[in-house]
This record gives C-alpha cells, structure tokens and sequence, in this order.
C-alpha cells in the first residue's frame, strides 16, 4: 500500500529511509480516519480494527478513555505516551536535560551491480567488510540481489572504485593490474 517491495528477495520494511517515509504516510492516513495523532498512533501500534473496535465497544473517541476501558493491550496503552513523550524531548530536549549532539549521518552512495551479486563474495572481492555492506542493505533478506535485474546497491562513499573491480570481469582486472605495474615502470613480462 505505501510502494515497498516485500517478496522472497527484497524487504523494503528493513530500508531505513523507504520505511521511515512509508511509516509517516501510513500515520497521516490514520490521522485521517481517526481525527486525532494518539488514535493514529494507537492504530499504528495495535492496527486499525483494534481501534475502531475499541470506539465501538465504548462509544469513546478518546484515546485516554480507551486506555481505562482494557480494550487496548499494554504495549499500545504505553506505545502512545512513549511517542508523545519523544515528541515533546525532541521539540525542546534542553528542557528535559537533553544536549543535542552533533548530527551524524553515514555517506553513502550507490552502485549499480548486477542481478544475483552475492555480498559475501562482493566482500571479499572489494574488501570491504561484509557486516558494512548489510547494514547498508538490510532489505537485500537472502544477502544477494535479485535476480533478473540490475540493482543499486548502497556502499560506503567512496568506495564505488573496489566495488567496481570487484564486480569486473577477471581479464578486465588483470589487464588494470598490468597497466598499473607498467606504469610504475616495472618492465614488461611475457
């Protein structure tokens, strides 16, 4: 409903930035339906039928009254106050003795590689480290692209020149090498 590929390949839910978007569209849409963020935000935890079900049960549009009703489960009873609660640190987090530090955001960019690139051996072959290229990629379920397509792979900044050789094939790399020693001025070999 919110574009992210689910399937036996690709789990988008695992992709921070796809998810995070999805998530506040999800919760305008129920903003909508409820008319109000701590119904929205109820529904998001618990899901919508388990909301209207509660409104109907009690005839109350008020979240608070659901809360003392028993119709909502502790996680969601606890859900909507803890989001509140961020909100509010978030909005003045000098206020609760929080000091904002320094934002810190991984560089990343994108490479395209080809279907079925398995990451152990795009690892091993780039030297970079496997756990990094999997976090960057938590949506990749199997550890491999799918097959039949190109896919953006998500790397390191400035890393796309070792994943590039890694992805080349072999007499593509070995003729880069022999370029590479030449240039130095190592003399020719037969």
């Amino acid at each position: 409903r919110y574009g992210l590929r689910v399937d036996h390949w690709v789990d988008e839910r695992f992709d921070p930035e796809k998810s995070t978007f999805a998530a506040a569209a999800y919760l305008s849409d129920l903003y909508r339906l409820f008319g109000s963020w701590s119904l929205a935000q109820a529904a998001y935890n618990a899901g919508e039928l388990k909301v209207m079900r509660a409104i109907r049960a009690t005839g109350s549009t008020d979240f608070w009254a659901l809360v003392r009703t028993g119709f909502l489960k502790r996680e969601t009873r606890e859900f909507v106050p803890a989001i509140q609660a961020a909100t509010m640190i978030g909005r003045e987090p000098d206020r609760y003795g929080f000091e904002p530090g320094e934002e810190v955001s991984a560089e990343v960019e994108t490479v395209s590689v080809p279907p079925s690139t398995d990451l152990r051996r795009l690892s091993k072959a780039s030297g970079l480290p496997l756990e990094a290229l999997r976090a960057l990629n938590a949506e990749l379920i199997r550890g491999m692209t799918p097959p039949g397509q190109t896919y953006r792979l998500k790397i390191p900044a400035g890393t796309a020149p070792e994943i590039l050789v890694a992805l080349a094939p072999p007499r593509v790399v070995a003729a880069k090498k022999l370029r590479t020693v030449r240039a130095a001025g190592a003399p020719d070999v037969h």
